[in-house]
């Protein structure tokens, strides 16, 4: 759910912890821990200079892209944005990033879970580890799945598994609240031990933005899924979309959009043709041949265009976009046309 401009200033907070991502183009790109110290509206924000574990000032790029996450009374909130002046504050504890222009926000439960497929290992107390899988995850805890585990279960126990979004989570430590035990293995029920920030904040993150893909796609009204790790560009194509009554969901990268195309079916899918992760017409392939997905209209744009409009075609694109200033307007225009003019 985007706020207006005209609201992005209540949900900002002094002192507040907020995670930095500084590639978002990246599944893997850094992120760093930093604190909201201030603001000019609507001209900047004011941040501690991220540092990175070893204690130095983590490095960055003026101009470069980042996102923003941060809590706010239930809400799980983000926003991007571009680094202002990182090179010419070298000795300034504060760095500057623009004011955003939109802040995307979803209401969560703590305990509200979602389903998950997650290999993992759960190591107890005494040194004995198992392999297990994450059946479901919450901000509170987890349930993993286990072949065989202790005849007595320790009161703790520690967790290391990868999220789908690609962040790994590290040793997390947990409190064994429940032990059921079947043919086919052990089944635990885990909370999550407090004061771990770092790994509860990336948890809490993959949580929430999943769902808020649930909520997004219960909601009435045509929307459409654009999977481009330009962030600029995919503000400015979200807002002309929204113009059009039409909502946007954007990832930053292939493997997070497949998992939004597994969650429920928008009304069309676009794609940059810059891509690195995997290529937009790979994409477009996997998507013609993944089964309910035959039909869904796949739209490529931008990268080299002699290079990408052919085979956009043969991997069935509806239609290629070259690159031009106005791409963004004429392909919300043209889609959301054509969105009119299909049934839901």
């Amino acid at each position: 759910m985007p706020a207006e401009q005209k609201e992005i200033e209540r949900f900002l907070e002094v002192g507040a912890v907020v995670m930095l991502h500084t590639e978002p183009g990246r599944k893997d790109g850094p992120r760093f821990k930093s604190v909201l110290r201030g603001w000019r509206k609507p001209a900047h924000l004011l941040l501690d200079r991220p540092k990175t574990e070893s204690g130095l000032f983590a490095a960055m790029q003026e101009g470069s892209s980042c996102v923003v996450r941060f809590l706010h009374e239930g809400r799980a909130c983000a926003f991007d944005a571009i680094i202002i002046d990182w090179d010419a504050r070298r000795n300034s504890p504060y760095l500057r990033i623009t004011w955003p222009t939109e802040v995307q926000y979803v209401l969560f439960r703590k305990h509200e879970r979602v389903k998950l497929q997650a290999p993992c290992k759960v190591a107890f107390s005494g040194g004995r580890e198992i392999e297990g899988e994450i059946r479901d995850v919450s901000a509170g805890g987890c349930g993993v799945e286990c072949a065989e585990a202790p005849a007595e279960v320790p009161e703790k126990a520690r967790l290391t598994f990868a999220l789908p979004d690609g962040v790994t989570v590290e040793n997390v430590g947990t409190v064994v609240r429940s032990v059921r035990r079947g043919a086919d293995g052990v089944f635990l029920g885990l909370e999550f031990e407090p004061n771990q920030e770092r790994a509860q904040n990336d948890i809490l993150f993959f949580v929430t933005s999943r769902l808020e893909r649930v909520s997004g796609h219960e909601k009435p009204g045509a929307w459409v899924l654009v999977i481009d790790e330009n962030a600029d560009f995919a503000s400015r194509l979200r807002r002309c979309f929204e113009r059009r009554n039409t909502d946007v969901i954007v990832s930053a990268n292939t493997l997070d959009g497949l998992l939004h195309l597994r969650g429920a079916l928008p009304r069309a899918l676009l794609i940059s043709g810059a891509m690195r992760d995997l290529s937009a017409v790979d994409t477009c392939r996997l998507v013609r041949g993944s089964k309910g997905l035959e039909t869904l209209n796949v739209y490529i744009y931008g990268g080299e265009a002699g290079q990408v409009e052919a085979a956009a075609r043969e991997a069935g694109a509806r239609k290629y976009f070259a690159p031009k200033p106005s791409l963004a307007p004429e392909m919300a225009l043209e889609v959301g046309q054509e969105i009119e003019r299909t049934p839901g």
